[in-house]
C-alpha cells in the first residue's frame, strides 16, 4: 500500500496581523526563537520559541536602525547581527530590538546612489563565515573598484562587537560579463 501522509501543524509564528514579505533570511536562535529578515518592509522581526512577536526593528532608509535591504540577521549573546545588502554594513540590534550600532563595509568606498555596483559587474555582498563566541563576525565583502578599468577586491574582513573593522586578507573578486 503507497504510504499515507498526515499534516499537522507544529508550529506557527503568531505576527499580530504583520504581514511579512519577501524573506531574506531566516535563523533559529540559540533558544529556539526565529529572526527574519524581511527585506520588502526592510525589518528584522523576532519571535520566540512558542511563536509570539518579540519585536520589529528598522524601517527604509540609510539612517541608524534603518536597512535598504536586510538580508541576514545573526543571533550573537543577546544582541543581533544585521547584514543589510546594499548599504553595504552590518548594525547589531539590541535584546529589545533597538539600535546599537553599525559597521561600514565598504572600506571607507563610496557606492553609487542607488547602493549597487557599477553597471555590467555583478558583485558579491557580504557573506558571513562564522560568529565568534566574542560576537565578532567573520566574512567574505565585495568592494567596488576606484574606477571601471580596475578589478574589484574581495575582502576577508572581521567585524568586532566594539565596531571595528579589520581587514584578514584581500584578493580579486570575481566577475562575470
Amino acid at each position: 500500500a503507497p504510504p499515507t501522509w498526515t499534516l499537522r501543524e507544529d508550529w506557527r509564528l503568531r505576527t499580530g496581523g504583520i504581514e511579512i514579505l519577501q524573506i531574506q533570511g531566516l535563523t533559529v536562535t540559540a533558544d529556539g526563537g526565529i529572526l527574519v529578515a524581511a527585506g520588502q518592509d526592510r525589518q528584522v522581526l523576532r519571535f520566540a520559541p512558542n511563536g509570539r512577536h518579540v519585536f520589529t526593528t528598522g524601517r527604509e532608509g540609510r539612517g541608524p536602525g534603518e536597512y535598504t535591504v536586510p538580508q541576514l540577521a545573526r543571533p550573537t549573546g543577546d544582541s543581533v547581527w544585521v547584514y543589510d545588502i546594499l548599504g553595504r554594513r552590518l548594525t547589531v540590534v539590541g535584546p529589545n530590538g533597538r539600535f546599537v550600532r553599525s559597521v561600514d563595509l565598504t572600506g571607507g568606498r563610496k557606492l553609487p546612489a542607488d547602493g549597487s555596483p557599477r553597471s555590467g559587474r555583478l558583485t558579491v555582498g557580504f557573506i558571513p563565515v562564522f560568529v565568534s563566541s566574542q560576537g565578532d563576525v567573520v566574512g567574505w565583502t565585495t568592494v567596488p573598484a576606484a574606477n571601471a578599468s580596475a578589478t574589484d577586491e574581495q575582502l576577508l574582513i572581521r567585524a568586532a562587537r566594539d565596531s571595528t573593522v579589520t581587514v584578514l586578507t584581500t584578493r580579486p573578486a570575481v566577475t562575470f560579463n
